[in-house]
C-alpha cells in the first residue's frame, strides 16, 4: 500500500513511496522518500557537487600523472521532460529518468560519435548523492558508499548513513568499475616547487564508471574499456531507498536477475564446516575453485551447501543462474591462530620498528610481546625486547615522552606495550614504567570532565585541545593497565593505589564519551571517522564488562550499541568476500602508512581491529551471536594480511577495483633504523613507481624505508586476535537448540554438551546456553565437567 506524502507539490518523477525533483540543468535536486516515520529527504546537490553528470577521464602527462586524471564533466541538454544528452569529445551520453516497477531508474547510453577508436580511462556518471561528512550532527544524514560491487554480468551495492538510512544501487547490466571523489590538496608543481598531493578525509561523491581502462579484477567485465566508431553501450541503474539491509537481497535479485550469496561465516579454520546459502529463483550452476558442486534447495528459492575447509588460502565460489547471470564469493581458510602471531612477530623484525613521532611505526611490538607470552622463541624474543628498550630510551627521558608529547596516543599505546611486555616477561619494572606514563598522561592531558586532549596543560579546566580519548583508545589502554594493577594490588598496597587511580581515570574518560552521545572528535580533518566511532564504542563496551560498573552495565551496553549501529555504514558487513568481510572502510591512510597516493579504500586496515574489539566486547555483554560472528569473520580477514603460503606480512587490502597510483620506490637517503624521524614524507617529493592496483593486497614498506612510515599499524589486528581468539573458544546454543562452536567442535552427549577445542593454545571456553547445562571440556590432559548457567567462562 502506498505511503502518503506530507506535501503535494509537483515532482518530476515519482513512485509509490518516493518523489524526485530535478534541477533545471538535468541533475537531481533531491529525492523524498516516505516511510513509517514520515518523509526523509535524500540530497543530491550539496558542497558544490551535483549529479548525475556525465564525465570522462583521461591520463594526465604532468607531475601528478597516475595520481590525478584529466577529467571533463559534461553539461546536460534537455531533450524532453525526463531525457537529457551530454557530449564530451567524441563520446555522447544519453540519460533518461524513469519510474520502473515503483523504483527510480537511470537509463544511460554512451556512444562513440567519432571516426576513431575511443579508449577513455573512465567514462560514466558522477551520481551526486550527498556523501560529504564534515561536521556533527550533519554527517549523520550523509550517505557513505559502504558496498559497491562489479560482477561479470551486473552491478550492485548500497550507500548507508549513520542513521541507518540505505540507498541500494543495482544494474542488470555489466558495469566496468566504480571510483570515489575525495577532498584533497594538490599542485602540479613547478621548477621552484615540487608537486604535492595530500588526500583528505572526506568523500565528495560516487562515480559509476560504466567504461573503464584495464586491468580490472577477473570478476569484473573485461570488454568495457573501448568503443569503436558508432558503437554504443547501454545500462539501467536503479536507485532504490530501502528500509533495512535485510531487504537488499530482494532488491538486488529483482533488479539484476542474479543470484545473491548468503554467507553468515566467511572464514574457517582447516577442517571447519559452515553452511553456505544462495538465493536464486532458478536452480543454480555452482562451482568451488572451478569444480562443480551441488547445492540443495532448502526452501523455495534458497539453496545451501555444507562447505568444509581443506587447506589454508581462499576458496572461490562461482554461480551461474538460468539467465546466465554470474555471482562470485570467496571464503578464506586459515592456519591456527598461533601461526599468525608467530609470523607477525618475525615480520616485526623484517619490517623494523622505528622511533618516530607516530606509535604506528613501532606497533609491531604488540605482536612480538603477545607471541613471546604464548609462543616463546628465546632468541627472537630477546632481540625484540632489547630493541624495544632502545627505542623507549630514544623516545623518553625519565619516563616522560620527548617527541611531540601532545600526540598522546603514542603514550597510551606505549602503556599498552609495556603491559603486554610485563605479561610476557613478568618484569615489574615494565609495569612501573607504564604506571609512571599513565600518571604523566593524567596530569598533562586529562581534564576535570574526564576527557583526554592533545593540548598539554596542568590546568584541569584548560579548554584548548582536540578530544583525543578515541584517537586509538586512550582510556582502554589506561584500563588495561589498571586491571593488571588490580591483581597485583591484592597483595601490594602501592599497586592497589595505582589501580584505583588509573581505573578512576579510565572510567571518567569513558563516562565523558557516553555523555557526548556520538559528538566526538578525531585526529586531523574532522569527519564521521571510522576509528573515532569504533574506539568510542569499544571503550564504552570494555568498561561495561568490568565488575566495578555492574550496576550501570545497561547504560554502557545501550550507548555502545548506538555507536556501533551507526558505524555499520563504515563496515563491510555484506560483501561476499572473506578477505574483506568485517573490514572497516578507511581511505586516507596509504599516503602516510606506505607512501602511496592517491586515496583508496583500505579494507581491512590495521585500525579495522577497533570495531572488532567492540563487537567482541558486545558479544560478551549481550550474548547476541551476531557480534561474535562479526568478530570471528573479521579476525579471519585480518589473518589473511599474512600470506598463508609465504608467511609474508601485507599492510592492507585495496578494495577499489581500479587505482592508478604512485608509491615511493627508494629508501630515504639519510634515515636509518636507529634515527628518530618526525612527521610525514610527501610521497611525490621522492622517486616513485607508477602502478595500477585493484582488489589486491598492498605490501609493507618498512622493510626498506626507515623514515617515519606507519605501516606497522597493521599489527593492531594481531593484537586483537591475541586478545579475543588466540586462547579462547566459544560455544553458542541457538534458539532452535542447535550448537555452534568457534575454535572448537561441540556436540550433545546425553545430558552433556561436549566441547573439544581445536586450537592448541585455548585456555578458556566461553559458554552461552539457554538455562542451566552440564558442559564437559574434552582436552588431552583432562575432561572436567561444569554446570553452566547462561553465559560463563570455564577453564580448559
Amino acid at each position: 500500500m502506498p505511503f502518503s506524502f506530507l506535501h503535494a507539490d509537483h515532482a518530476d518523477l515519482q513512485g509509490d513511496t518516493w518523489k524526485t525533483y530535478l534541477n533545471p540543468n538535468g541533475t537531481i535536486n533531491y529525492m523524498v522518500v516516505s516511510g513509517a516515520d514520515g518523509n526523509d529527504t535524500i540530497p543530491f546537490s550539496r558542497h558544490q557537487k551535483s549529479g548525475p553528470v556525465f564525465y570522462v577521464s583521461s591520463q594526465r602527462y604532468d607531475a601528478l600523472n597516475h595520481v590525478l586524471q584529466n577529467e571533463k564533466q559534461g553539461v546536460w541538454k534537455r531533450k524532453d521532460d525526463h531525457s537529457f544528452e551530454s557530449v564530451i569529445g567524441n563520446l555522447q551520453c544519453t540519460l533518461i529518468y524513469r519510474s520502473i516497477d515503483g523504483q527510480m531508474a537511470l537509463d544511460v547510453t554512451i556512444k562513440n560519435m567519432g571516426s576513431t577508436l575511443e579508449q577513455p580511462l573512465k567514462a560514466g556518471l558522477k551520481l551526486g548523492i550527498d556523501t560529504y561528512m564534515d561536521k556533527f550532527p550533519d554527517w549523520l544524514d550523509a550517505y557513505f558508499p559502504t558496498l559497491l560491487r562489479n560482477e561479470k554480468t551486473h552491478f550492485w551495492g548500497y550507500l548507508m548513513s549513520p542513521k541507518r538510512k540505505i540507498i541500494a544501487l543495482s544494474s542488470p547490466d555489466p558495469v566496468a568499475s566504480w571510483s570515489l571523489d575525495y577532498n584533497s590538496s594538490n599542485s602540479a608543481g613547478s621548477k621552484e616547487q615540487k608537486p604535492y598531493y595530500w588526500g583528505g578525509h572526506r568523500i565528495e561523491g560516487v562515480n559509476i564508471d560504466f567504461i573503464n581502462a584495464l586491468p580490472l579484477p577477473k570478476r569484473a567485465p573485461q570488454d568495457l574499456y573501448q568503443l569503436f566508431p558508432g558503437q554504443s553501450f547501454s545500462w539501467r541503474l536503479f536507485i532504490t531507498p530501502v528500509q533495512d539491509l535485510k531487504q537488499l537481497k530482494d532488491v538486488v535479485q529483482k533488479n539484476t536477475g542474479a543470484a545473491y550469496w548468503d554467507l553468515p561465516q566467511t572464514s574457517c579454520a582447516v577442517g571447519e564446516q559452515t553452511r553456505i546459502g544462495l538465493y536464486s529463483s532458478s536452480e543454480p550452476t555452482v562451482s568451488l575453485n572451478g569444480k562443480p558442486i551441488c547445492m540443495k534447495e532448502q526452501s523455495a528459492g534458497y539453496w545451501t551447501y555444507d562447505f568444509v575447509a581443506e587447506k589454508p588460502g581462499y576458496d572461490t565460489l562461482q554461480c551461474r543462474n538460468a539467465d546466465g547471470k554470474m555471482s562470485e564469493a570467496i571464503i578464506t581458510v586459515r592456519h591456527p591462530w598461533g601461526w599468525y602471531l608467530d609470523r607477525a612477530r618475525s615480520e616485526a623484525e623484517r619490517c623494523p620498528q622505528k622511533a618516530t613521532t607516530h606509535i604506528e611505526s613501532w606497533y609491531g611490538y604488540m605482536s612480538a610481546f603477545i607471541a613471546a607470552r604464548y609462543l616463546p622463541d628465546e632468541a627472537l624474543d630477546r632481540k625484540h625486547a632489547k630493541r624495544f628498550e632502545d627505542l623507549y630510551h630514544l623516545l623518553h627521558q625519565d619516563d616522560v615522552p620527548q617527541i611531540i608529547p601532545y600526540r598522546i596516543q603514542n603514550t597510551s599505546g606505549t602503556i599498552d606495550l609495556l603491559v603486554l611486555k610485563y605479561k610476557a616477561y613478568r618484569n615489574e619494572e615494565d609495569l612501573k614504567k607504564a604506571a609512571r606514563l599513565a600518571d604523566w598522561l593524567i596530569a598533562h592531558a586529562q581534564r576535570n570532565d574526564g576527557s583526554f586532549r592533545n593540548h598539554l596543560s596542568l590546568d584541569k579546566n584548560e579548554p584548548k585541545g582536540t578530544l583525543y580519548t578515541s584517537v586509538i583508545y586512550v582510556a582502554k589502554s589506561m584500563l588495561d593497565l589498571a586491571l593488571v594493577e588490580k591483581e597485583l594490588g591484592k597483595t601490594d598496597r602501592q599497586w592497589h593505589k595505582n589501580y584505583k587511580k588509573h581505573f578512576a581515570s579510565a572510567k571518567s574518560a569513558i563516562d565523558h564519551l557516553v555523555s557526548l552521545h556520538g559528538n566526538v572528535q578525531t585526529e586531523g580533518e574532522m569527519t564521521y571517522e571510522d576509528g573515532m566511532i569504533s574506539c568510542t564504542a569499544l571503550q564504552i563496551a570494555y568498561l561495561g564488562l568490568q565488575d566495578e560498573v555492574k550496576a550501570q552495565r545497561d547504560k554502557y551496553v545501550k550507548e555502545a550499541l548506538y555507536m556501533l549501529e551507526g558505524h555499520d555504514c563504515l563496515t563491510q558487513l555484506l560483501i561476499p568476500d572473506g578477505r574483506q568481510r568485517g573490514g572497516t572502510l578507511r581511505f586516507w591512510e596509504s599516503q602516510y602508512d606506505v607512501l602511496m597516493v592517491p586515496n583508496f579504500m583500505n579494507s581491512p586496515h590495521g585500525w579495522s581491529a577497533w570495531r572488532a574489539y567492540a563487537t567482541y566486547y558486545l558479544y560478551l555483554l549481550t550474548g547476541n551471536e551476531r557480534w561474535l560472528r562479526e568478530s570471528y569473520n573479521a579476525a579471519g580477514a585480518f589473518a589473511e594480511l599474512i600470506d598463508t603460503r609465504t608467511g609474508r606480512l601485507r599492510w592492507s587490502f585495496c578494495a577499489n577495483p581500479y587505482l592508478p597510483a604512485r608509491i615511493v620506490s627508494e629508501p630515504h637517503p639519510t634515515a636509518h633504523p636507529d634515527s628518530v624521524t618526525q612527521y610525514h614524507l610527501q610521497p611525490l617529493h621522492y622517486k616513485t613507481n607508477a602502478v595500477v592496483v585493484g582488489e589486491q593486497y598492498i605490501d609493507m614498506i618498512s622493510d626498506m624505508m626507515f623514515f617515519n612510515t606507519q605501516d606497522n599499524d597493521v599489527h593492531e589486528v594481531f593484537k586483537f586476535i591475541g586478545e579475543a581468539f588466540l586462547c579462547h573458544a566459544f560455544v553458542v546454543e541457538r534458539e532452535d537448540g542447535s550448537l555452534k562452536g568457534y575454535n572448537c567442535r561441540v556436540r550433545y552427549s546425553g545430558d552433556e554438551i561436549v566441547v573439544e577445542p581445536t586450537e592448541q593454545l585455548v585456555e578458556k571456553v566461553h559458554i552461552n546456553v539457554k538455562g542451566k547445562k552440564k558442559v564437559r571440556i574434552s582436552s588431552k590432559s583432562s575432561n572436567p565437567v561444569y554446570t553452566v548457567s547462561r553465559m560463563q567462562w570455564v577453564n580448559v
